[in-house]
């Protein structure tokens, strides 16, 4: 039974990190006797060796999962820099041993785990910490463990291994293996660097909210909630893509997995397993066509309605709107828009009507430069609000709405 015991690995790895649910369950799993144990690559495909699968308890599995996962979380391929690949991979195990150790995963897994004990030093630092106080020998510590298993015995030339057993995957040293698949492999294909960003971002957004909660937040969460804070310089297609998926998925809409329907799949095993559902979602768009909105603007506005009509395969309607709502149209297909205006311009207006359509939205999009009055706070039954703004210099709309800048040179 060895897709049963990676999924209760699974399940085990989220109820202890429910934070973590969105990126273990996206992750490809590839099955190999190419890695000894368990290896990540920096495109975010993980790769385990199917006798351990089966032969390990799904605790153990668990702690394989998680420490693999930390691997691209952390960002230890660009973080290594010039440093000796051997002793980065220590250092690195070590920084993700004091994770797991807080989130009372087991250490004890059948090949051992790398702990800073091992090696006489302290808890709660930070791999380069780790590196620096690490002797040239220390590859060969006090331990026979296999770090998370993911390397042999001995070093070969192909890089399958980091010596003494330590990780060797990309997403931990930054080379790639003979075993890694390509990039752009088509059953599993690789995220790209905006992908890996969003969905370190995600996790930043869940470990704060899990924490808020309960008001322990570990201090490795805390560094890690910070440093995603740091905005860094995101594709503004795909941050929005990403925030129209999560906004239709929230509200029972979209692509998503649901056990109202079992899988008929896995009918025979003894879990339960959800099926993925479609679910039409009812989506406004609603364009500035006032006098300060560009050529240039409005051909933004088209082509992302267009985005949209091919990712969500139905209608969506759409209104031209400046100081009041001009056009209101149910399209298939971008020939279809009228865009009236030219005059004042109240956004608010556009979304107000929006929200009162029949059927009524789950969602509304507005594509403006951002130079119009927002209300501090959500109307009553307002749906989820999404902008998309085209002038880099407008203010920020409030918390309630979701906003995405445009880089009108992309």
């Amino acid at each position: 039974m060895t897709y049963d015991n990676l999924t209760v690995a699974r399940y085990i790895a989220v109820r202890k990190a429910p934070y973590f649910a969105h990126a273990l369950f996206r992750t490809p799993i590839i099955t190999t006797p190419a890695v000894p144990v368990g290896a990540m690559d920096k495109h975010g495909r993980m790769y385990i060796n199917p006798q351990v699968i089966q032969e390990w308890k799904p605790e153990h599995i668990a702690t394989i999962l998680v420490h693999e996962m930390f691997h691209l979380l952390n960002e230890h391929f660009s973080r290594k820099g010039a440093r000796d690949q051997k002793r980065w991979n220590i250092a690195t195990d070590m920084e993700i041993a004091n994770i797991l150790r807080t989130l009372d995963f087991r250490l004890d897994t059948p090949t051992g785990h790398i702990t800073p004990e091992q090696y006489d030093l302290p808890d709660n630092l930070l791999a380069e910490e780790y590196y620096e106080r690490l002797n040239d020998g220390s590859d060969n510590g006090d331990t026979d463990g296999d770090g998370n298993g993911s390397g042999n015995e001995n070093e070969n030339d192909d890089g399958n291994s980091s010596g003494g057993g330590h990780p060797s995957g990309s997403a931990s040293d930054g080379t790639e293996k003979p075993w890694e698949l390509p990039p752009d492999d088509t059953e599993y294909p690789g995220l790209s660097d905006t992908e890996q960003e969003l969905l370190r971002r995600e996790v930043a957004h869940a470990v704060e909210q899990h924490y808020k909660e309960r008001g322990d937040l570990p201090a490795y969460m805390e560094r890690f909630i910070k440093h995603y804070k740091k905005r860094k310089e995101v594709n503004w297609r795909e941050l929005l893509r990403r925030y129209v998926e999560h906004a239709l998925v929230i509200t029972g809409h979209g692509d998503h997995y649901t056990y109202r329907r079992p899988n008929r799949r896995h009918a025979g095993s003894q879990f339960i397993f959800p099926s993925l559902a479609r679910v039409r979602p009812e989506v406004a768009v609603v364009i500035d066509t006032s006098g300060s909105m560009n050529d240039t603007e409005l051909n933004i506005a088209v082509d992302e309605v267009d985005a949209l009509l091919q990712e969500l395969r139905s209608e969506v309607t759409v209104l031209s709107v400046d100081a009041e709502v001009h056009t209101t149209q149910r399209i298939r297909s971008t020939r279809q828009i009228t865009l009236e205006g030219g005059g004042g311009t109240n956004m608010m207006c556009g979304i107000r009507t929006a929200a009162a359509l029949k059927p009524k939205p789950n969602l509304v999009i507005v594509i403006t430069d951002g130079y119009t009055n927002w209300d501090t706070q959500r109307p009553p039954k307002t749906p989820p609000v999404i902008t998309v703004l085209t002038n880099k210099n407008s203010e920020t709309p409030p918390r309630w709405i979701r906003s995405v800048r445009v880089n009108v040179n992309q």
